[in-house]
């Protein structure tokens, strides 16, 4: 699909890709962008880099309409094209069955864990925070995308729980087993009566649930704000 083509342009998300390389500012009306995946130099014009300047900055991705507005005369379909964009369409993206399995096969394991040991897991994960060396990309990579699909088809099947406890562990586990540094965040507010847990990579949050409330991450105790 084409980002300026059909009905479901209008809600097509563009997200930045982390394997994608700007040099500094340029100074003429075009520069180089290195495309790494497919080992592509590519010229564009200065409008497309301050575009993908600006994108990487938006961990969701920015709507078709909202480029189109903000970048008026962008070719978004030759960004796409040439691997310099990702697309995420209205639909969602498609998950591997493997992949939903393996988020079933853990939320299984952690609900049985969480049954016997209670909050100890939770615990444990915030304890132990990312694995070191795992990769913490700065752009939203479309596997977290597939795997908050998996870990919600994951839900269908037998066995599992919804508990927003379990679901965190499960996803990242996932995520360190794929070579991300995957962790588990606990968010609160003062004035609310509830807590809520999602797993996170840098600054992504994956809750598959999709009811993350505007929380903040409960952290350590940081001493120079004592002092």
């Amino acid at each position: 699909m084409q980002p300026e083509d059909g009905p479901q342009a209008e809600t097509t998300l563009l997200r930045a890709r982390d394997d994608v390389w700007l040099l500094d500012r340029p100074a003429g009306p075009t520069t180089v962008v290195l495309a790494g995946s497919r080992g592509k130099y590519l010229r564009v014009p200065v409008k497309a880099w301050e575009f993908l300047q600006e994108l990487s900055g938006a961990p969701a991705g920015m709507t078709v309409p909202e480029a189109r507005r903000r970048h008026p005369g962008l070719r978004l379909a030759w960004l796409a094209e040439h691997g310099l964009v990702d697309l995420v369409p209205a639909q969602g993206l498609r998950s591997p069955t493997a992949l939903t399995l393996a988020l079933w096969r853990r939320n299984c394991v952690y609900r049985l864990r969480q049954s016997v040991g209670g909050w100890r897991d939770i615990r444990q994960a915030m304890e132990r925070g990312p694995v070191p060396g795992g990769r913490e990309p700065v752009c939203r990579p479309l596997f977290f995308d597939r795997v908050e699909t998996a870990a919600r088809l994951s839900f269908a099947l037998p066995g599992t729980s919804r508990q927003c406890t379990v679901v965190a562990l499960a996803v990242a586990d996932t995520l360190r087993r794929h070579g991300y540094a995957g962790r588990v965040a606990v968010l609160g507010e003062h004035d609310q009566v509830f807590l809520h847990a999602v797993a996170r990579v840098g600054p992504h949050v994956l809750d598959p649930g999709m009811s993350l409330p505007q929380l903040r991450e409960f952290a350590p105790p940081d001493p120079r704000r004592g002092a």
